[in-house]
């Protein structure tokens, strides 16, 4: 069932994935600098995508950038790539609309704002005092329709409504990302069978990893409500050590649970 994925070669023939989406589909590249960890990557999500697969992958160091591209994947991986420059344009995302359950049925409205906070919250690591009036912000943004006609840098408008160190904590904490306006009311965030490039490059590391930690939070909630249990999705993720991988980490979560959902990481680091 599916297309092998060739992942490399022993003295005993071929490695290969199979790409049917009937299995766990984690992968796992580790090197030192210079081994080849970010071409392996390359070939893997170039194979994926000829195959059909939909693959998502965070830029932050150039790895696709066309100088650093294998010279034999540069046409394949140039013809499926959808690039998304969050740094200029910003990226659309639909954030507070709500989401189709397997039921049918959508989310209610505090549903989303309630996934929304999470979202923020956890990608920011925010205590419960502070979560408590993000959530008052957050709903403020939903409710006036803010983010609709400005973004997320309505979310400053809100939050400077609210006095006191703690606002002003989470202020400092998301300040880049909203003075960038980085997510935007659209619904053309990633496209299906497509390799999907976020550019976070010119972003700041902890900007880079606040991004990231967004976006996977936003791909979790979806694979929650079942948006990728029959069309899988690949995640890429060069130098995932830029994000939170401890036990209550996303990717901890996503690793022991994603298959379930449709959700499957390539990850490649060097620790």
């Amino acid at each position: 069932m599916g297309k092998n994925i060739v992942l490399g070669k022993t003295a005993r023939g071929e490695v290969c994935l199979n790409s049917s989406g009937k299995y766990n589909g984690h992968i796992a590249v580790f090197g030192v600098s210079g081994s080849g960890k970010s071409v392996a990557g390359q070939k893997i999500v170039a194979e994926l995508c000829a195959s059909g697969e939909t693959v998502f992958t965070f830029d932050f160091h150039q790895t696709f950038a066309d100088e650093h591209i294998l010279p034999a994947l540069a046409k394949q991986i140039k013809e499926f790539s959808h690039e998304i420059e969050p740094y200029t344009a910003g990226m659309k995302l639909p954030l507070f609309t709500p989401v189709k359950l397997e039921s049918g049925e959508f989310e209610d409205e505090i549903d989303a704002i309630t996934a929304v906070t999470s979202i923020f919250a956890n990608a920011m690591g925010l205590k419960c005092r502070q979560k408590s009036e993000l959530y008052r912000a957050v709903e403020g943004l939903a409710s006036s329709g803010r983010y609709q006609s400005c973004g997320i840098a309505g979310l400053e408008d809100m939050l400077s409504m609210l006095d006191g160190d703690t606002a002003e904590t989470i202020r400092d904490k998301f300040r880049y990302v909203l003075s960038k306006n980085v997510f935007r009311e659209g619904e053309d965030w990633f496209i299906e069978k497509k390799l999907n490039i976020l550019r976070l490059s010119r972003f700041d590391v902890d900007s880079q990893a606040l991004i990231a930690e967004v976006l996977l939070s936003y791909i979790w909630r979806l694979g929650n409500a079942g948006k990728f249990r029959t069309k899988p999705i690949f995640i890429l993720i060069d130098e995932c050590q830029v994000l939170r991988l401890g036990k209550n980490s996303l990717i901890h979560i996503i690793v022991s649970e994603g298959r379930k959902m449709g959700i499957n990481l390539i990850l490649i680091t060097q620790s």
